[in-house]
């Protein structure tokens, strides 16, 4: 990724775990472990970075929150009904 695109994904991340009523920083900075792990490993386009940066943040909610994140919300909301669950 892109010194620009990093720092408009870190911001997205972090917009959509204030959205989501996420209060942890523990779930933004695990989803952003999990984006940087997955990122280097593809060559990605905007939608599949966006559907990547979805997964990990439904991920690291599932992972340290006491109430995780619904898939459909997810999609809903953060991925403005772009992707199904297929």
């Amino acid at each position: 990724l892109g010194e620009g695109m990093c720092v408009r994904l870190v911001d997205w991340v972090y917009h959509c775990c204030k959205v989501c009523g996420i209060q942890d920083l523990n779930v933004y900075f695990t989803a952003l472990n999990l984006i940087r792990r997955h990122a280097p490993t593809q060559k990605e386009d905007r939608r599949d970075l966006q559907l990547t940066a979805v997964a990990s943040i439904f991920i690291a909610a599932k992972l340290l929150e006491m109430r995780p994140l619904r898939m459909e919300f997810c999609l809903e909301t953060l991925g403005h009904n772009k992707y199904t669950r297929e």
